[in-house]
């Protein structure tokens, strides 16, 4: 068991030096592919250090109640577990941190936070033997945890993704008149309940925001959201009509997805020239 806490100690430690050499070159470093791969893993890992790391707080802060060798050296070792997970959890964070497509705020604060806390796991095996240094650090790495944890959910789910729901919100109902444009009042609500989740201020997915006119016209990582006019080479409509289990495929398996007619109508009104200040009265004058 010493032998292998040792080698996990020593990976720990390498781990640190290719986290502080991603940070001191990150804007001249080139991912590779197959890297982009294993830093997109960061999601699936990311909950072992949170685990541990609780449960271990846990067993740290009740070691009173169990006078056994064997006790510490279950703490030991987990320990030793929960420094390899969060520094592999936080090189891969900065992996896929170079691909973009995240809110600069809430991705700086995140990414600091999670080195940060990587470095303090791997503090936790180093004062492992000292419980006066260990138990204030294994605090200060828990509230750490909860902050990390926190702006990462708001860079994948959006702000207040927990509180949410507990919140009021006020009604907000969609005032639709005849000087109302078509864009605003057939094209944004579809936009609304299935593209937003992805493509907002906090979550950018592929640098692309649908919230604003004045975004939309920015396009994204793969340039213009249409082209008016020609709704079949338009990269929107294109994502919607890939196979759902293409990676491509715009919205996510897993959320909800556009209607065979939502589709044709929005497809339309970009042959139609996709024009965003077009109001109803004028679809009326044309009838």
């Amino acid at each position: 068991m010493e032998t292998l806490k040792k080698f996990i100690g020593h990976t720990v430690f390498v781990f640190q030096i290719l986290i502080v050499f991603v940070l001191l070159f990150e804007s001249r470093i080139e991912i590779p592919l197959w890297l982009q791969a294993f830093g997109r893993l960061h999601p699936l890992l990311l909950h072992l250090p949170i685990g541990l790391l609780l449960l271990t707080a846990i067993l740290i802060l009740a070691r009173r109640y169990f006078e056994s060798p064997s006790f510490s050296d279950l703490i030991s070792f987990l320990l030793h577990l929960t420094a390899l997970t969060a520094s592999l959890s936080a090189f891969m964070g900065l992996l896929l941190s170079m691909e973009g497509g995240y809110a600069e705020e809430n991705l700086f604060v995140h990414k600091w936070l999670g080195v940060s806390l990587s470095f303090l796991c791997w503090i936790l095996i180093v004062v492992k033997g000292n419980e006066r240094k260990l138990k204030p650090v294994v605090i200060l790495s828990v509230v750490v945890l909860i902050f990390t944890g926190h702006f990462g959910a708001n860079l994948t789910h959006g702000e207040n993704f927990v509180l949410g729901p507990l919140q009021i919100k006020e009604a907000s109902a969609r005032i639709i008149t005849d000087s109302s444009t078509v864009f605003a009042a057939a094209i944004e609500p579809i936009l609304e309940n299935k593209c937003y989740s992805c493509h907002n201020e906090q979550k950018s997915k592929g640098k692309l925001v649908l919230t604003s006119q004045e975004r939309i016209a920015r396009g994204g990582k793969n340039g213009a959201v249409w082209k008016p006019g020609d709704a079949a080479h338009s990269e929107m409509i294109k994502r919607f009509l890939l196979p759902l289990e293409s990676k491509e495929h715009m919205p996510p398996a897993d959320k909800p997805q556009l209607t065979a007619d939502e589709i044709q109508f929005i497809s339309l009104w970009i042959d139609a020239g996709a024009n965003t200040s077009r109001q109803l009265n004028e679809l009326e004058q044309t009838d």
